[in-house]
């Protein structure tokens, strides 16, 4: 079975109380209990984000990622106050889609009455495709509703609740007292209704006397050896008033040697009342103690190395402070009262709630009678050992054994229209629809037909009203900008090329957005279906049924099954809502009801806002380029590419830049808002720290949701060489590298020195992670094409055309910068012409920061223009003759994240002079020859690379382009990252 676990329980204020360590202890062990034969699914609500990725921080330890679901639910749903109600009903009404999109045999809510002054919500009705089970803790609320539901608000918030545990499938109660209230009080079927029991978490147990614990809380709250204690809430059914009496009426001398202790969260102005009381009982201020909330281990210590534990409540679902208590080895009293004597389980620890002479009595036995005390140690230690994780997740999953896959009856009606085409309508359908076997089919139930004769009115119907489409052999025309638009949709950018290249769209393509918002396709020919599925296969929607006349399935299915039918009536159920929504609230009601979608294609959104904004050429722009056209050209398997850029706060499609990119004609279509699923990928190819400042919130949801993150890390120069970096530029490299660390679920470096790098700082640096695991890192190679950088003498300017043929030339490529090594190349060359050797040095790249001196030096030179050249506009193609026509390249600089042209110059037959730095090892290996550590010393080197000339550099094979953007691929998408 499929069983779908709601953790509200975990994300809402209970998540401090028992229902939070309940509920978290429970879906562990009922994790462990099920693994084998069923699968499990968690769901979390996306307004109580607080707590969320804690959540999934602790739970993808023990599920797949892809098993954690974000429910994406308006903010602002709380009951207590009155402006929310709109909003409540409509989040209601939404999760109930949500729920049912993922296909399960059973949804387990961990916590219903919730939502009250939190933005949690149930869903408003029963579930179309699964049994709805609920954990009970109690129904507290109805033994004293004018005390507990006074307030207006609260009693309709308690009374929505209340129904929707009348109509769940199956309730799990944490006691038979429990279960049998609920069979009485709402009219429950008794099979309907199982105790599970309560879970004593493990870590409630014994502390030997010498524990730091024990030391710890007894110095804290100025304890003697032994002391009496309460742990729990202080509103009236927890009765502490008996207690305070009972605890008055010990000895003077008792009540000296063991002081009251209560422990537990309470209201300021509680705790005065409290202190009244101990004051009124003629207690003295150190008789009694208020210690406010603990955490648990505080809580630990105290159990342990109490004397006595006392627990005088009039009403539990459960009673877990008992059991805790006896967990950790404290002699036990608790009231016979509701649950608590299932949970005691022995009549000598029993007392009743209203005799505070009778609770004195055996207060005074316990305190000071050793041997009875042990007793209730050794009793209790045992008697928990039956409120085990383990126990209780097995009866729980009994539970849903017993009652097996629920076969959900729902009735399920279409998309309303008010035009629509009904089965009777025959005269309106084409001859060959006439004859089709509907079976399923509802009256209201939209059928649009697409033939000759379609008008641009039955366009705009099949996308504001969905339904059925017919299509029919006579083919409907459309202008070529509707076919390539459709052409993309359907199929991608991939499809848009070749489509585009053949001069060949298919004239359905035109219909591709009607396809992607239909229930379903039926068409008159065989071959047409074909057709319809090739133009969706790479769309990124959810799977279309498509089938042809002869073989039409039951249609109701289509619409049971469809997101777009789902949809419509969401859209129609909570437009019938008393009351209105705000554009804000109806904006996310769009966004949760679209994020609730599945499809068989991964999409990749790769991040390029920066080179979007304004290709720089540099060697990370290339890179970008060059990956991101391939794969734009050759999709990995299973994905759609999708460059985007954020703008606004917002991440939009980035189509205007991807089809300059890839050399064709604009799409007319809008660069809308991305809305991710479950399943898709961010890719940030780009090194873009100041866009990813500001987009960090929004990615950061996006993952809540599900959606995996990959970024490039280029290099971490600016952290290795700060002295050659603006100080403004290596901070914004530190913070960027925190801010993607946060982000990421993978990061690959362009080198296995840069991911040494960035191992190093990860842990040097200790960055806040969102979902507490570091990223896994992987490295890529970079690649280069000919035919992306080629060129003849012919693309040289004359000036070096005219210097490579007169003499040797040393090649530099790189932007002007400190690391570059510039300062020494040019320090070397002077020596060298100093001494009469006749060569050129041509510098190609961009002036950097932080060399106004080099730059003057340069300009400044005797030789600049004749052998000295410096062109910091240098064209693919130049650059391309300027390797194929050089002597040698000088790498010189003292620090790379991998050293591109390097690579490049290699590809070109360029023989390469390096540095020896460990990324040109890396990439070169033997292929380049280095030069030592000190610039003083490499004149003889040089000098022997310009006497050789030009000469072969080896057999070795480059990584080209796509063999690049294939490895990075494989480092996105190398497996389940929860594997």
């Amino acid at each position: 079975m499929k069983i779908v676990i709601d953790l509200q329980g975990l994300q809402t204020q209970s998540r401090r109380r028992g229902i939070g360590r309940c509920t978290r202890d429970l879906v562990h062990a009922f994790l462990d209990a099920a693994a084998t034969h069923h699968q499990v699914h968690l769901t979390l609500a996306a307004p109580l984000e607080e707590t969320t990725d804690a959540v999934i921080a602790e739970f993808r330890q023990r599920l797949p990622r892809a098993r954690i679901h974000y429910l994406r639910l308006p903010f602002d749903t709380s009951q207590y106050l009155p402006g929310n109600q709109w909003r409540r009903a409509a989040a209601s009404r939404l999760m109930r889609l949500q729920l049912d999109a993922l296909q399960a045999d059973w949804v387990w809510h961990s916590s219903v009455f919730e939502g009250y002054d939190e933005d949690a919500v149930v869903p408003d009705a029963a579930l179309s495709h699964a049994a709805t089970a609920a954990t009970l803790y109690d129904l507290i609320p109805l033994h004293d509703p004018d005390t507990l539901l006074s307030n207006a608000h609260m009693r309709r918030w308690y009374e929505a609740n209340l129904a929707f545990v009348r109509r769940t499938d199956l309730l799990l109660s944490i006691s038979e007292y429990t279960r049998a209230d609920a069979i009485e009080r709402l009219g429950l079927p008794p099979e309907r209704v199982v105790n599970i029991g309560c879970i004593v978490a493990p870590t409630f147990a014994p502390l030997p006397p010498d524990s730091p614990m024990v030391a710890y809380v007894r110095a804290r709250f100025r304890l003697p050896s032994r002391f009496v204690l309460y742990s729990g809430g202080f509103d009236a059914r927890k009765n502490v008033e008996t207690l305070i009496a009972a605890y008055a009426k010990l000895p003077a001398a008792l009540r000296s040697e063991c002081p009251l202790v209560l422990a537990g969260h309470i209201r300021d102005e509680r705790h005065r009342e409290v202190v009244a009381l101990a004051a009124n009982a003629g207690l003295r201020g150190n008789e009694a103690i208020v210690t406010g909330s603990l955490a648990d281990e505080e809580l630990i210590g105290l159990y342990a190395s109490c004397a006595l534990f006392v627990f005088p409540s009039r009403l539990e679902g459960f009673g877990l402070p008992p059991a805790e208590a006896m967990a950790c080895g404290a002699p036990t009293l608790a009231s016979r009262a509701t649950s608590i004597p299932e949970v005691v389980g022995r009549e000598d620890m029993l007392f009743d709630p209203d005799d505070s002479a009778g609770l004195a009595t055996r207060m005074q036995r316990v305190l000071v009678d050793p041997t009875f005390a042990e007793e209730l140690r050794r009793y209790g230690h045992e008697r928990v050992r039956r409120f085990r994780a383990e126990n209780v997740a097995q009866a729980t999953l009994d539970a849903f054994e017993r009652q097996g896959p629920r076969a959900v009856s729902c009735v399920v009606a279409g998309p309303e229209a008010s035009t629509a085409v009904g089965l009777d309508d025959v005269d309106v359908l084409p001859p060959w629809a006439r004859l089709l076997d509907l079976n399923g089919a509802m009256s209201d139930l939209r059928f649009h037909v697409f033939d000759a004769a379609s008008t641009e009115r039955t366009f705009e119907g099949a996308v504001t009203e969905p339904g059925i489409v017919l299509l029919s052999a006579h083919e409907p025309v459309a202008t070529e900008a509707d076919r390539r638009v459709g052409t993309y949709l359907g199929g991608g950018y991939a499809a848009l090329r070749a489509a585009d290249s053949a001069k060949e769209h298919d004239p359905l393509a035109a219909l591709v957005p009607m396809f992607q918002e239909a229930v379903g396709v039926v068409t008159q020919t065989v071959s047409l279906a074909g057709r319809v599925n090739i133009l969706l296969r790479a769309s990124g929607r959810a799977p279309l049924p498509v089938a042809a006349a002869d073989d039409v399935p039951d249609v109701s299915q289509w619409l049971a099954a469809s997101p777009v039918a789902n949809e419509t009536r969401l859209v129609r159920d909570i437009a019938n809502l008393p009351g209105r929504g705000e554009e804000d609230d109806l904006a996310q009601i769009a966004y949760g009801a679209c994020a609730s979608r599945t499809s068989t294609t991964s999409r990749w959104f790769v991040d390029v806002t920066r080179i979007a904004n304004g290709d720089l050429g540099t060697g990370v722009h290339r890179v970008v380029r060059s990956v991101l056209g391939s794969w734009l050209d050759s999709p990995p398997a299973g994905t759609r590419i999708e460059p985007v850029r954020f703008e606004d706060g917002e991440y939009r499609y980035a189509r205007a830049y991807s089809t300059a990119l890839m050399g064709l004609d604009t799409l007319p279509i809008a660069e809308g808002v991305v809305q991710p699923r479950q399943g898709d990928v961010f890719v940030g190819l780009d090194w873009a720290p100041e866009s990813l400042a500001a987009a960090a919130a929004r990615l950061a949801d996006w993952r809540r949701g599900g959606v995996e993150t990959c970024f490039i890390v280029h290099d971490l120069l600016p952290l290795r060489f700060p002295e050659y970096f603006h100080p403004y530029s290596c901070d914004l490299a530190e913070r960027g590298l925190r801010e993607m660390s946060f982000l990421a679920d993978r990061v690959a470096c362009v080198s296995k020195a840069t991911a040494r790098d960035y191992e190093a700082w990860l842990g040097e640096a200790k960055p806040r992670l969102q979902f507490e695991r570091p990223p896994i890192v992987e490295t890529f190679v970079l690649g280069v094409d000919p035919h992306v950088i080629g060129g003849g003498i012919q693309d040289l300017r004359e000036s070096l055309r005219t210097a490579v043929a007169q003499r040797p030339t040393l090649l530099m490529v790189g932007t002007l910068e400190p690391r570059k090594g510039h300062r020494d190349a040019l320090d070397a060359a002077d020596r060298m012409w100093d001494a009469g050797v006749d060569f050129n040095l041509a510098i190609v790249g961009r002036r950097g920061w932080l060399v106004d001196d080099v730059v003057t030096r340069i300009e400044r030179h005797s030789r600049r223009g004749s052998m000295l050249h410096w062109h910091d506009d240098i064209s693919d193609r130049e650059l391309g003759a300027l390797y194929a026509h050089s002597t040698a390249l000088l790498a010189a600089s003292l620090g790379e994240g991998y050293g591109l042209p390097l690579i490049e110059a290699a590809r070109h037959g360029l023989p390469v002079v390096a540095r020896d730095i460990a990324v040109f090892r890396e990439v070169m290996a033997a292929d380049a020859e280095y030069l030592p550590d000190d610039p003083l010393q490499w004149d003889p080197v040089l000098r022997s690379t310009l006497a050789k000339g030009r000469r072969e550099t080896g057999e070795r094979r480059w990584p080209t382009w796509a063999e690049s953007a294939q490895a990075l691929a494989s480092a996105v998408c190398i497996g389940p990252i929860d594997d």
